[in-house]
């Protein structure tokens, strides 16, 4: 995922394994850019909830409206949708960040879609 904040500033959300060059152990990775050359690496975004579950590609949106109703205070909540990975299934989940897209939590009534497959990611949105 990626989004423009009201600071002009970029943000980008990428599978990261953070302990190894290869695919596995997925998180997502953070980094920002002012002009989309030159990037900071940030703090890993979302951390999969258990050992043997990997978090997947997605996407996150500035909920200007609140839309969520994450945040009734502010207006640069982000909400991060994605697929978390486990041994048995492939689910839909959100995260929220309250903090303009650097650190999230994720949703207490995860999964938010649930189709009973192992084969269902990527949600675009």
């Amino acid at each position: 995922g990626m989004f423009l904040d009201a600071e002009d500033t970029y943000h980008l959300y990428y599978q990261y394994n953070p302990t190894d060059i290869v695919a596995g152990n997925q998180h997502w990775g953070h980094a920002t850019s002012k002009d989309l050359f030159h990037w900071i690496n940030q703090a890993i975004a979302i951390y999969p909830p258990t050992n043997d579950s990997q978090v997947y590609s997605g996407s996150a949106v500035v909920d200007v409206n609140n839309t969520s109703g994450f945040f009734p205070n502010q207006t640069n909540g982000v909400v991060a949708i994605y697929t978390l990975n486990t041994p048995s299934t492939q689910v839909q989940e959100i995260a929220y960040s309250l903090d303009g897209g650097y650190s999230f939590e994720r949703y207490a009534g995860n999964p938010v879609i649930d189709v009973n497959s192992t084969q269902f990611r990527d949600p675009k949105v």
